[in-house]
């Protein structure tokens, strides 16, 4: 009988049961992909809720479909989705599951007495996300989707830094995209290839819409600036989950395109000659492997602000990353960041070159390391 992977990704909505990490489902599912290149006949099944079951299922992949959730739910419902999740596993009988930070894989796994792997970002000093590290200690393998550890081992962690393995982002592979001219990238998506491309893209995981709509209207304002000094420059705003009407229409300029959520943002990224964004590990792991330089927006409101601050100060020192905190914003300061990258060539090269030295093969390097642990775990089982 073939072994059987359970994905369990990022389930949990902040106010929108939809309204989960994009980037999560896209990285296991591009895990997922990398292992059956490895062993065609390993079973892979998600566990997922909402619209990202049929992204998934769209993909080819079994789902088991749970109830959405959010934050703002009750702890009963809370309660009632475990045990849904438990029951739902049991039945599948999984040889191994793999989940993340926001999940309960976990618990999961220690209830059906199986093998887990956590798969986390990053791990953080030891001031954050100490019920991250609470699961972990559960885990038989951690896979930091990072170069290194940048701060010191949490001392909660330190039983297991042997099982602590740093495998570089798992991405998906980009080599059409990056080699791909910016110039017929943009045609290709109906851009006029002569113009510069500016993406605004803020998410919607977590944020507060008042807020985002604040955000927006700075960045048109700032782009009304821009288009005095560079008159061939174009904006994209992608308003991710958050309803497109948080950009309001009266201030659009001509030049400004909206679009809600888009299922594949990587090829506006590659396009886009600066992006301006927030400290998602995502997105700016992705635009930094895609060439673009970041100009990053932190927002206050943000519930996981700590951990994008960490990724900004991060991104930052690696070179690829230009950073306006909440107390400087304003459209003027904006527009100068968005203007001097656009007017000086040789910046913008530095920083897509100090981008692109984050590793490409993470992915290849994780698949590895869970299909050595399966194959460990069935020998065991057979003896």
């Amino acid at each position: 009988m073939s072994p059987r992977i359970l994905f369990i990704p990022h389930l949990l909505g902040w106010k929108n049961p939809d309204d989960v990490g994009l980037f999560h489902i896209i990285r296991d599912k591009t895990l997922a992909d990398e292992i059956l290149k490895i062993d065609p006949e390993i079973d892979i099944v998600f566990m997922l809720s909402g619209s990202r079951a049929l992204l998934v299922e769209k993909w080819g992949y079994d789902v088991i479909r749970v109830p959405a959730i959010t934050f703002h739910s009750p702890t009963l419902e809370f309660i009632n989705l475990f045990e849904v999740m438990y029951r739902s596993a049991l039945y599948i009988k999984p040889d191994l599951i793999i989940g993340d930070m926001f999940s309960y894989a976990s618990a999961i796994a220690d209830s059906l007495k199986c093998p887990f792997i956590l798969i986390a970002d990053y791990l953080f000093p030891e001031d954050i996300n100490v019920l991250f590290r609470f699961f972990a200690r559960r885990t038989d393998l951690v896979i930091v989707c990072d170069t290194k550890l940048h701060w010191k081992l949490p001392n909660l962690l330190k039983p297991i830094e042997d099982k602590i393995v740093c495998t570089g982002p798992i991405l998906r592979p980009f080599d059409e995209l990056i080699n791909t001219k910016k110039d017929i990238l943009k045609r290709k998506l109906g851009f006029d290839p002569k113009d510069f491309l500016v993406l605004v893209t803020l998410g919607g995981s977590g944020g507060y819409l008042m807020r985002y709509k604040l955000i927006h209207e700075i960045a048109m304002e700032a782009f009304e600036m821009v288009r005095n000094d560079i008159p061939n420059v174009t904006m994209l705003i992608c308003t991710g989950s958050s309803p497109r009407s948080i950009v309001t229409s009266k201030k659009r300029a001509s030049k400004v395109i909206v679009k809600g959520f888009v299922d594949d943002l990587a090829p506006y990224i590659r396009a886009s000659d600066v992006i301006i964004t927030k400290g998602g590990h995502g997105t700016l792991m992705e635009a930094s492997v895609l060439g673009t330089p970041i100009i990053a927006i932190n927002l206050y409101e943000i519930t996981r602000r700590k951990e994008e601050l960490y990724n900004i100060r991060r991104f930052k020192k690696l070179g690829n990353l230009i950073h306006i905190p909440p107390t400087e914003l304003n459209s003027r300061i904006l527009a100068n960041a968005i203007i001097k990258l656009l007017k000086d060539h040789k910046l913008r090269e530095k920083m897509i070159k100090a981008g692109q030295k984050i590793p490409k093969d993470g992915r290849i390097k994780a698949a590895s390391i869970i299909i050595e642990l399966l194959r460990k775990n069935k020998n065991k089982k057979i003896k």
